[in-house]
């Protein structure tokens, strides 16, 4: 049986394979923790949203804000936001 993790991958993969990109990582250069919950924790960092575009978009990618400062109403979030902004 395949666990969540793979089907995880494999679909990562296949967008991968379709020519799309994460903005997040084209950004920061790596994975960056979108899951709140693992802040608390000594985990590897959890990257479990993503925000995928096309080759032209990616290349119009101008900054990528992930959590930010959230209001004490949404540290309830268990995951972070991510704001992509393009030119």
């Amino acid at each position: 049986m395949i666990g969540s993790g793979e089907i995880a991958k494999l679909k990562i993969a296949r967008l991968n394979a379709l020519g799309l990109r994460d903005c997040v990582v084209e950004h920061h250069g790596e994975s960056v923790l979108t899951w709140a919950k693992s802040r608390k924790s000594r985990s590897p960092i959890h990257q479990l949203d993503y925000a995928y575009v096309n080759a032209p978009m990616c290349v119009r990618l101008r900054d990528v804000a992930v959590g930010g400062n959230l209001p004490e109403e949404d540290k309830w979030l268990s995951h972070l936001p991510i704001v992509c902004e393009f030119r």
